[in-house]
């Protein structure tokens, strides 16, 4: 492959009004350059809304980018929590993602991410 594009708009809603806009768009220019997304191949996001979200990220636990090779920032504020994560190594994202999830859920993963346990931390 030597071009790839990708078009992704979510949209969250509270009682209709939106809470949270997000539009990705990342085309061949994206990719050629540094300073969009450096060496990362893989990122994330994930998006957490409801009373307290804003106080749920002091669950998620900050990696540390030299260990896991994984950069991880969250916001919190007014009922939302957003938690970005980038990786030039898609698997040590996944690990780290998955980590997450399980502390804001405080359950197990997902039953469509288990397929592969093996990746689990």
């Amino acid at each position: 492959m030597t071009r790839a594009r990708l078009d992704d708009r979510r949209t969250i809603r509270r009682d209709g009004v939106p809470l949270h806009i997000e539009h990705l768009m990342l085309g061949p220019a994206t990719f050629e350059s540094a300073m969009a997304l450096g060496d990362g191949r893989a990122f994330a996001t994930i998006v957490l809304t409801g009373p307290g979200a804003e106080d749920a990220g002091a669950a998620v636990h900050p990696c540390d980018p030299v260990a896991t090779g994984v950069r991880q920032e969250t916001s919190g504020w007014d009922g939302r929590l957003i938690v970005r994560c980038m990786s030039p190594d898609p698997a040590a994202l996944r690990r780290v993602v998955i980590s997450a999830i399980v502390a804001l859920r405080g359950a197990d993963i997902p039953r469509v991410w288990q397929s592969d346990r093996s990746a689990e931390p």
